[in-house]
């Protein structure tokens, strides 16, 4: 309440609507003991509602300067003339109270319906105990006191001026507490021990102790008077001052830091053309600059000693200040050197703002305005049509500025060829700063002011019309920056943000959850639009559509409209039938005002795999790529959605649409789509066609070994139980493993990995809990110091079994790590075969290479394993090996027991207990002694066609491929290798063919001499001629990496 009879009302705490009281009279006091009912009093009568505001009716008595409400029916009303009136009736009649004729009393607390305390501009406490028949004057000789207010009929607070008083008796005893410094014409206690008090220079104080101790609660955390703000970035602002004080916010004011300034000069004005980068001026000739963001502030050589009264800073190396004598000094190299320049007048100049290194504009005292467009080698005189002093100045663009002075404010709409003026009566402007070059404000004070200085903002959102802005404050301003919202600091420290209440297109929200749904029509994605205001606060009220402005689809959208709810939020939802990627933006349709942030939802095909573990440059700067082949005739649309630790989506996800059959897609996880720097996770592949996908995951700088893992079809590639074959903490010689799994429950999951030996005792059991749906986890065999480290004992070697406590499926893949640097990786198996093929077994092949295989038995019961070793004739050597119940055997090839005769080989394990296995292989040292491994899974049967994402012959990353295809049928038949362009699936290169493999042979065909030309990168496809099946691995080679993938 105020002014005019004004009163306003908030329901959400950031909102306020205006009513209308029926009254012009100024309200000095209001109060509401329910949320519906209320009362407010002026000098010359009372006003009451029963309806929350929406009428309010004139009462007949009840005029003071305070009332206070302890029921719906019962007020008491504090006058002037030493009186206090009271109702039991809600206001029908009111019976004045004699407490002492030569009080005027200014306000009035009743913490019960008894007890009432009334304070006095004679600095006295008056309190009854029994409804007002008596009073008794409990405490004098304060200053004028303004306000009071009662957590209960004991603990009382009542200030004015520079002092508080407070009692925890009811007033038997009072104390007092004073600080010259203050101001305070307010106070309310919400409890017994909490209090605000609030007073002029935006002076807010609270307690938390019954006024024991105090705390300023003003937003910079200083006192001294602030004259300049800039603000080079969203959240990020300097604002310099009196004594040499320098401020700086990084998270949008909402705290402020101190920063150590190398002077105790009084500075007028900052500029920061970045965050890093910021220049202030002040007294006696005194320049200062920061290059960290303000970590240090060092002292520059401006060649003069008059006070400089502003700068601006178009880059960071181009500054140009002013002074009191109309000297510009400007400098090009950072303030190394400052230059004096030749401005064209002796008035002194108070503003400047430049729109590059070449055009600025200054304005000072007697309406001068100087201009340069050639970076200062001239400056000319503009004309300005006034005499007034002009004290600030912003131009938005280069034909666009506005200056400020007095009550005038100065426009022009053609580079300053010609200036509008405008007066706005009872301002004293001291400075300007436009959002757009429409949309600016101007700051000062009010002229004449009856009740002291009064803050003046002044708002314009079509650069004409200024209106006055609830400023919510009654300092004097002198600076404003508005990058998009607007900073305004003044007076005593005081900093103020806003403009409240005014749409931020930039800075409200668009976000969607999830953002990738199946194109089914019917499942949705909630689209939640957030309206803010410039000063970063929702707004309520405002009617928002939203609409799809990109894309393939026509998804429906419901509501078609809502309005905003007290969190400034709507909530929309988005289905689609269409595959693809859709664009939404959100209009504010009350104010014509479309939001910039616009949000993607992909509406996707069938999930077709998972990526278990993916990488950017985490785990010391490791860094994933996956390559996906489109396996359908037609073209795809795919896209990628990735997980964090959290089961949170992240990023963008990556989505192309009309990939070619045949064609391949290579996604790097660094583009900027998915994780962090630094942040490892999972990610899963939708298609609305078949595809083939595996995963490269490259060490740190290329500079060691790399691996490759294929992907996890869905749902056979899954599971609520997964076997490991091969797990290792420093075995062998210092190798170890690490697990990479992703909750695939729509729940979260305990997962619980035991690890068994070689005889399939356990090990250990560890326990997951509570891990996330569609979560992330890595677990290192080892001790690095993670909480999800299994920390097995040195020398283990052995396998794991992981479950799911709510039996629904996971994907995991196993990392392997040498002391080499060798780096290999397979994927978990959901289940357990009786017959496995491996199509490369070698002892001493292709010119030094070895593997090793790992068997895991999944049941519990012992059995045999027995390894068929083909060589490219067919003809087997045949090796058995018991394996225990749950255990593991590792059969190396290079032994004479184990493995064959030196050679390239084909294997069959076999056994009568099904089995999980992988192959792990080990290349001769390469270029410079690169220690290089590589794994892959072994298949459970072949397939008439096998598809392989990738292939290349010296490709443009280096890399060359090799396939081992085994005939897995019983009978020879004819295989065909064929390539096909990465980029548009057609034909590419000369296809193979082996007319007639043996059965269960080996076919190595490798590049160079395998059809594919140089430098090419592509796709292939293997197939066999009717009734065959093959089982196909493919190895990526470079000098110093070796990684496998199996064909899909």
């Amino acid at each position: 309440m105020g002014a005019g009879g004004a009163i306003v009302k908030t329901t959400d705490g950031t909102g306020w609507t205006t009513q209308s009281s029926g009254t012009t009279e100024l309200l000095h006091d209001i109060s509401c003991p329910s949320i519906s009912t209320c009362f407010a009093v002026s000098v010359f009568g009372s006003l009451a509602t029963t309806d929350g505001g929406t009428t309010w009716k004139s009462l007949t008595g009840g005029a003071g300067n305070g009332v206070s409400c302890p029921t719906t029916t019962l007020c008491y009303s504090a006058n002037f003339d030493g009186t206090i009136a009271r109702t039991t009736d809600g206001g029908t009649t009111w019976t004045a109270q004699s407490a002492s004729p030569n009080e005027y009393f200014i306000n009035i607390s009743c913490p019960s319906t008894t007890s009432c305390f009334a304070v006095s501009g004679n600095g006295n406490v008056f309190h009854t105990g029994d409804s007002g028949s008596t009073w008794q004057k409990q405490s004098g000789s304060h200053p004028f006191l303004y306000s009071v207010s009662c957590g209960s009929t004991l603990i009382c607070l009542a200030t004015g001026g520079n002092v508080i008083l407070s009692t925890s008796d009811g007033g038997t005893t009072w104390k007092s507490t004073s600080d010259s410094t203050w101001g305070l014409d307010a106070i309310n206690c919400g409890s017994t021990t909490s209090c605000y008090a609030a007073g002029g220079a935006n002076l807010i104080l609270h307690t938390a102790d019954a006024a024991t101790t105090w705390t300023h609660l003003r937003p910079s955390g200083v006192t001294k008077n602030l004259t300049g703000v800039s603000c080079p970035a969203s959240g990020v602002c300097f604002s310099v001052g009196f004594g040499g004080t320098i401020l700086a916010t990084t998270n949008g004011g909402t705290t402020w830091s101190t920063q150590a300034s190398p002077t105790t000069q009084s500075l007028s004005g900052v500029s920061c053309p970045d965050v890093n980068t910021c220049y202030a001026v002040g007294n006696s000739g005194t320049i200062i600059d920061t290059k960290n963001g303000g970590s240090t502030w060092l002292q520059q050589t401006s060649g003069s000693g008059m006070p400089f009264s502003a700068i601006n800073c178009p880059t960071a190396n181009a500054c140009f200040a002013v002074d009191y004598n109309g000297i510009i000094r400007a400098s090009t190299n950072g303030g190394t050197t400052w230059v004096a320049q030749t401005s064209n007048t002796t008035q002194s100049l108070y503003g400047i703002s430049c729109i590059s290194m070449q055009v600025c504009r200054a304005v000072g005292n007697a309406g001068t305005i100087v201009a340069t467009s050639n970076g200062g080698t001239t400056w000319s005189r503009q004309t300005s049509g006034v005499n007034d002093g002009l004290y600030g100045i912003s131009c938005p663009t280069a034909s666009t500025c506005y200056a400020v002075g007095g009550s005038t404010i100065l426009s022009t709409q053609d580079g300053g060829g010609s200036w509008s003026v405008q007066s706005v009566d009872g301002t004293s402007l001291d400075a300007v700063g436009c959002r757009t070059d429409l949309a600016c404000f101007a700051v000062g004070l009010e002229n004449g002011s009856q009740l002291g200085v009064t803050t003046t903002i002044l708002g314009t959102a079509d650069g004409s019309s200024w209106t006055r802005q609830n400023a919510g404050s009654d300092v004097a301003l002198t600076g404003i920056a508005c990058p998009s919202s607007c900073w305004a600091v003044g007076q005593g420290g005081t900093v103020l943000a806003g403009p409240v209440g005014i749409v931020d297109a930039a800075g409200s929200t668009v976000a969607a959850n999830p953002p990738f749904v199946p194109a089914n029509g019917t499942s949705s994605s909630g689209v939640t639009v957030t309206v803010k205001d410039t000063a970063g606060n929702p707004i309520s009220g405002k009617s928002v559509s939203l609409a799809k402005i990109a894309g393939p689809g026509s998804p429906s959208i419901s509501p078609s409209a809502g309005t905003t709810n007290s969190a400034g939020q709507v909530v929309f939802t988005v289905a689609s039938s269409t595959v693809g990627r859709d664009t939404f933006q959100a209009t504010d349709t009350t104010d014509s005002a479309a939001l910039t942030q616009t949000v993607d939802v992909t509406f996707t095909g069938p999930l077709r795999a998972v990526l278990p573990a993916l990488a950017n440059a985490a785990y010391g700067g490791y860094t994933t790529s996956v390559y996906v082949q489109n396996l359908g005739t037609t073209s795809a649309t795919l896209a990628i959605e990735y997980f964090d630790q959290a089961g949170h989506f992240v990023g963008s996800g990556d989505v192309t649409s009309g990939l070619p059959s045949r064609a391949g897609w290579t996604i790097r996880q660094d583009n900027g789509h998915s994780f962090p720097a630094g942040s490892a996770g999972s990610a899963v592949i939708f298609s609305d066609q078949p595809t083939a996908a595996f995963v490269n995951e490259f060490a740190p700088g290329n500079s060691s070994d790399a691996t490759s893992y294929t992907s996890l079809p869905v749902p056979s590639g899954t599971g609520s139980t997964l076997f490991a074959p091969a797990i290792a903490s420093n075995a062998y010689g210092g190798y170890t493993t690490g697990i990479g799994l992703i909750n695939l429950s729509a729940a979260a999951a305990d997962v619980t990995i035991r690890y068994r030996d070689q005889a399939g005792a356990t090990a250990k059991t560890q326990t997951l809990t509570g891990v996330p749906a569609g979560a992330y986890r890595g677990i290192y065999s080892g001790d690095s110091g993670s909480p999800t480290d299994a920390k097995l004992p040195a020398d283990f070697a052995g396998t794991a079994t992981i479950t799911s406590s709510t039996g629904q499926p996971l994907a995991a893949v196993v990392n392997e790590v040498g002391p080499g640097g060798q780096f290999s990786s397979y994927d978990a198996v959901a289940v357990g075969s009786t017959t496995l093929q491996a199509p490369a077994a070698l002892n001493n092949a292709f010119g030094g290479y070895y593997t090793g295989i790992g068997v895991q038995n999944t049941t519990a019961t012992a059995g045999t394993v027995t390894v068929r070793y083909f060589d490219s004739a067919g003809t087997a050597t045949t090796r058995s090996f018991p394996i225990a119940a749950n255990g593991y055997v590792g059969i190396y090839q290079g032994s004479p027991t184990d493995g064959p005769a030196p050679g390239a080989y084909t294997a069959q394990i076999s056994s009568g207990v099904a089995i999980a296995a992988i192959v792990n292989e080990v290349a001769p040292a390469g270029t410079g002694g690169a220690q290089q491994s590589t794994a892959y899974n072994t298949f459970a049967g072949g397939t008439a066609t096998s598809n392989l994402p990738l292939v290349e012959n010296a490709g443009s990353d280096g890399w060359s491929t090799g396939l081992g295809i085994m005939n897995t049928g019983t009978a020879m038949t004819a295989v065909t290798v064929t390539y096909y362009s990465a980029a548009t699936g057609e034909p590419t290169g000369t296809p193979q063919t082996n007319t007639a493999p043996k059965p269960n042979a080996l076919w190595p065909a490798y590049q160079p001499d395998a059809g594919l030309p140089a430098g090419e990168r592509a796709t292939a496809v293997v197939t066999t001629s009717a009734g065959g099946t093959v089982a196909v691995i493919c190895n990526e080679t470079n000098p110093t990496s070796f990684m496998s993938y199996d064909g899909q």
